[in-house]
């Protein structure tokens, strides 16, 4: 089990999320990680990610993983309560499709999804205003281990 791993299980359920309501839309891009923060994001909407290493704890036998992988959902659109709309009806599609791979394909033990505050955001790139979500998914990673 290793980050890279889950980051790579994380995208693929990004770039698949499609809705119809309030607009028939799908994610155009996950990015695996953030781009520069100078780089406008040409294809909305789209996610970012990146993570953070919380823990890494050792039992005889055991070693486990903590990880914290934020993410972010870009909107834009120029009517601003459409776009929170939209954003809206993407978190309820992605928080559906981690409750169908808790394990994120067999990639964790755990996983913890939580909100920024506020969660539903306006957020801010290469000078450029989104609407947006903000994300926190908490993973544990368990394995066995032999250690020296």
């Amino acid at each position: 089990m290793d980050i890279r791993s889950a980051l790579d299980r994380i995208i693929v359920m990004q770039a698949a999320i499609a809705i119809t309501d309030p607009v028939t839309a799908s994610i155009k891009k996950a990015y695996k990680y953030v781009p520069a923060a100078s780089v406008a994001l040409p294809d909305t909407p789209c996610w970012t990610n990146e993570w953070t290493l919380t823990s890494v704890d050792r039992f005889v036998g055991l070693r486990i993983q903590n990880y914290t992988v934020h993410m972010q959902l870009f909107v834009q659109d120029a009517d601003l309560d459409r776009a929170a709309d939209i954003a809206s009806s993407f978190h309820k599609e992605f928080v559906d499709d981690l409750d169908a791979d808790i394990s994120l394909n067999n990639t964790v033990t755990q996983q913890s999804l939580r909100g920024g505050s506020p969660t539903l955001a306006g957020l801010q790139r290469a000078n450029l205003a989104y609407i947006g979500l903000d994300l926190f998914l908490d993973i544990e990673m368990k394995e066995g281990v032999t250690f020296s």
